[in-house]
């Protein structure tokens, strides 16, 4: 299974290592006010911008090419 969408593969990374979106938000993104912007990515209301993407996939454990479908997530 590889989920379909940006906003699948960092929930699936983010949930695999039992970060919420708030969390997530707080170690990658600068503050847990961003957890709106992380909920956005994984609702695919907004597309993560290169630079988002890496921010967060070293908090991840996944390389930005992991995250948009270039290749398979590790941690699923």
């Amino acid at each position: 299974y590889m989920p379909n969408t940006i906003g699948q593969r960092i929930k699936e990374a983010r949930l695999a290592l039992g970060l919420s979106q708030r969390g997530l938000a707080e170690i990658a993104l600068g503050g847990k006010k961003n957890a709106r912007l992380v909920f956005n990515w994984e609702s695919d209301k907004v597309t993560p911008s290169i630079q988002s993407l890496r921010k967060i996939a070293p908090h991840l454990n996944c390389s930005v090419a992991e995250l948009i479908g270039e290749s398979h997530l590790s941690a699923a």
